[in-house]
């Protein structure tokens, strides 16, 4: 309430607010109005070059880098989606989605990076596509396998250099239900099995007959990440005892390839749960391993990092590009980079899984 005779500012106010009121009073309602429907936005020049076109060959994939600039949730077809970025100047694609409608700010000509989505496809709009330009899929297992060493099957009297040997001790603060132990392999294999047609991949250990076994592999316990209520990956190893050195020779050039990959160097297997999420793989994973490398007296050494576990594919395809990123960042820790399961695998058995 204002209360009048505080001075000509106070009179003034009143008078406001009566006529105010009064205004109020003579107030009518107006018919409800609604606005009409967006009209197309007109095509730049050339405009019988311009269309929407779905950014990769396949669906649910999305463009690497987006600009958000509204989300739709109440939009369900793709129409509907691509004539709501039509009416919007800020718009040039979308992102169209099971739960909705993206617009994007994002002009894309067909050869931009894509991410595997759930639920979601990019569209964009421009001119037509160069039938030569595709868009980039990056995939757990790329269509070109990286620049590696090949090496043919080494003669009898190198292939006793490359029998397994190992050393370990027992890992610090390993009290929960066993002893574990932090083991330095020298020359550990990944390879494909060729009882099953080399379809399934593992790590395997060489040695040969009347070679003494120190410590007894079977002595030993690893594993290879922490979790709660001891849900722990003990990593597959397999030994295979060979008659003989010139038998192990005539066994590595009998592989699924016929041929070597020498990963120079020092390697640190990990297999960190959720390592889509780089909390749980820096301290359910890298950190109990870096500690090992610790002990087994490799304060300083360069290392890369082979991670043993696949993508979860439902978590990729919400958070696209997480299981990247890690595998990223753990393999610039190390310094030599960092190298996943899937792709060790297509190298072992010589295709694609």
């Amino acid at each position: 309430d204002i209360i009048a005779g505080r001075g000509p500012l106070g009179d003034k106010v009143v008078e406001c607010a009566k006529a105010r009121r009064q205004r109020k009073g003579n107030r009518r309602l107006l018919p409800q109005y609604s606005a009409p429907a967006p009209e197309r936005r007109a095509a730049p020049a050339k405009a019988g070059a311009y269309s929407w076109h779905q950014l990769a060959d396949e669906k649910n994939l999305v463009a690497q880098r987006s600009r958000m600039v509204q989300r739709l949730s109440d939009v369900g077809q793709l129409e509907s989606c691509q004539n709501a970025c039509n009416a919007d100047d800020r718009c040039n694609s979308i992102n169209f989605c099971t739960a909705g409608c993206v617009l994007l700010g994002d002009k894309y000509q067909g050869n931009e990076s894509v991410k595997p989505h759930a639920q979601c496809t990019t569209f964009y709009w421009g001119p037509a596509r160069d039938p030569s330009m595709h868009a980039q899929h990056f995939k757990e297992v790329p269509d070109e396998l990286p620049e590696w060493t090949w090496a043919d099957p080494p003669s009898t009297e190198r292939a006793a250099e490359l029998l397994t040997s190992w050393r370990c001790t027992q890992a610090f603060g390993s009290t929960y239900r066993s002893t574990n132990s932090a083991c330095h392999i020298r020359n550990l294999y990944f390879e494909a099995d060729p009882k099953d047609n080399f379809k399934h991949t593992g790590f395997v250990m060489h040695t040969v007959a009347g070679r003494d076994l120190d410590p007894p592999l079977d002595s030993v316990n690893v594993m290879l990440n922490i979790g709660s209520g001891g849900s722990f990956v003990r990593p597959a190893i397999q030994l295979i005892e060979h008659k003989s050195v010139a038998a192990f020779a005539k066994y590595l050039a009998g592989g699924a390839t016929g041929r070597i990959i020498e990963h120079h160097g020092l390697t640190l297997t990990l297999c960190p749960m959720y390592y889509f999420n780089v909390g749980h793989a820096l301290f359910d994973g890298f950190y109990p391993g870096y500690v090992s490398l610790l002990q087994l007296g490799f304060p300083d050494r360069d290392f890369r990092v082979f991670i043993n576990a696949r993508w979860d594919q439902n978590a990729e395809g919400l958070v696209p590009g997480n299981h990247a990123h890690v595998e990223a960042l753990l393999g610039s820790i190390g310094g030599l980079g960092s190298l996943r399961l899937a792709v060790a695998a297509a190298a072992a058995t010589g295709g694609r899984p």
